[in-house]
């Protein structure tokens, strides 16, 4: 039986805002020797699962005991992960299919989906962190709620409810380290040399975890028209050897190849358009 590592109080804070830190949950040095296997390995463009070392961090104990206490469940893995590097600072958005709709089915509160950041260096004292706007999963907009820099350091793991809006790879400011919370100046205006540099290349890693249901199936349907899901599923070969020691207690495994490789070229597109079943339906 997993462990409980959130507390009423946790609860009571991810439903209001949306997002949470669990501080120290990984320890550095676990940190350190990820963030130099990823740096040199080639895990092609296929699903990270089927890398060994990358699977045990999907399947760790302590983040999937966080995910089932929030989604009430036992989560489900759905090939929904990714490792990156060098990111520029980023534009406010939130994960979600119907994302600008608010009287969609993506609004109701039964909308059990949470996405895992790894943060490899120290973002408390350097640029490049997270931020988040608190509160913004109840709003069907990119400007609701209070912006929030989030300072992680190595071991520490960030997870935000899916329809909250947030952006990567924000800027401190050099003397004050104060957050350019607002994306055109710290896109635009504010020059290299007033930031408060990274620690070292930026990477991070994300994960997501969901529980069944309607919110669920939509996600799987709206993934099925972005390219990069399409073009990561159709490269993605599962060998049963993976399945052997995944505990179904902790962690299920749903293989959604076939459902995001099935609609028409017409259909799949690079960027984000608003998830409307009536017409992927057609």
């Amino acid at each position: 039986m997993l462990k409980n590592i959130l507390n009423d109080s946790d609860h009571e804070k991810f439903k209001a805002q949306g997002f949470l830190i669990a501080r120290g949950l990984f320890s550095a040095t676990e940190i350190h020797k990820l963030r130099e296997y990823i740096i040199q390995t080639d895990f092609g463009k296929g699903d990270l699962f089927c890398d060994p070392v990358i699977r045990d961090v999907i399947a760790d104990e302590r983040l999937c005991a966080i995910a089932s206490q929030l989604l009430g469940e036992t989560p489900v893995y759905y090939g929904d992960s990714g490792v990156g590097s060098g990111t520029p600072p980023g534009r406010w958005h939130k994960d979600n299919s119907q994302r600008y709709q608010p009287e969609a089915e993506d609004w109701s509160e039964d909308f059990r989906i949470i996405r895992f950041g790894i943060y490899f260096q120290d973002h408390a004292e350097h640029s490049g962190g997270l931020a988040i706007r608190a509160g913004s999963h109840l709003h069907a907009d990119n400007t609701s709620g209070k912006p929030v820099y989030i300072d992680t350091k190595p071991g520490d793991i960030v997870f935000w409810h899916f329809r909250t809006t947030h952006r990567a790879s924000t800027s401190l400011l050099k003397g004050l380290k104060v957050p350019v919370l607002n994306q055109k100046i710290d896109r635009y205006v504010v020059p290299e040399w007033l930031k408060i540099p990274m620690e070292d290349i930026r990477m991070s890693m994300f994960i997501t975890y969901a529980a069944p249901g309607p919110a669920y199936e939509r996600n799987i349907d709206y993934m099925a028209t972005r390219s990069a899901v399409v073009a990561k599923a159709k490269a993605t070969d599962y060998a049963e050897s993976m399945f052997a020691g995944l505990d179904p207690q902790r962690l299920v495994f749903r293989d959604e190849r076939k459902r995001f490789t099935s609609l028409p070229e017409e259909l799949v597109h690079k960027k984000h358009k608003e998830f409307d079943p009536a017409v992927q339906a057609k």
